[in-house]
């Protein structure tokens, strides 16, 4: 089965003063321990860059080196399978932020929702579950809860 990887689950790996840390890394190996497959697009990696190096969201963020070399490793994961969007992606992401009335918070959850959907992902590691399940399409696996 392949999981779409989205920035709140990164997050709660790499930082261990984030809630969820030990409930993340503990969702990963077992998944990882039944040779999953993980879904990663390049907007949740600048996101994950974006948030782990803000001082105001942590008491010790990572560097922006810090935080650019571990984008790199979970990019180049074997087990990661790199996924890109498309015109159809951009498509799709209008229809949804003007069919469901979404405004600027939910910009990057719903691009990023749209390219799993492009690229038939419905199964979504996430600690912000409201981010998708607006859309009726997704299963939604938080670590918090699994």
């Amino acid at each position: 089965m392949i999981y779409g990887l989205d920035t709140s689950f990164l997050v709660q790996l790499e930082v261990t003063e984030q809630p969820g840390h030990s409930a993340a890394r503990q969702l990963k190996a077992r998944l990882m321990a039944e040779s999953a497959t993980f879904a990663l697009a390049p907007q949740t990696l600048c996101e994950f860059i974006h948030i782990v190096t803000d001082p105001k969201r942590f008491e010790r963020p990572l560097s922006a080196d810090q935080a650019v070399r571990r984008s790199e490793i979970w990019w180049n994961l074997k087990e990661i399978r790199n996924i890109s969007s498309s015109g159809w992606v951009v498509q799709r992401f209008h229809a949804w932020m003007v069919e469901y009335r979404l405004g600027r918070k939910r910009i990057l959850d719903t691009m990023l929702a749209a390219t799993f959907e492009e690229h038939q992902i419905y199964h979504v590691i996430t600690s912000d579950p409201g981010g998708f399940s607006l859309f009726k399409i997704f299963h939604i696996i938080d670590p918090l809860s699994n």
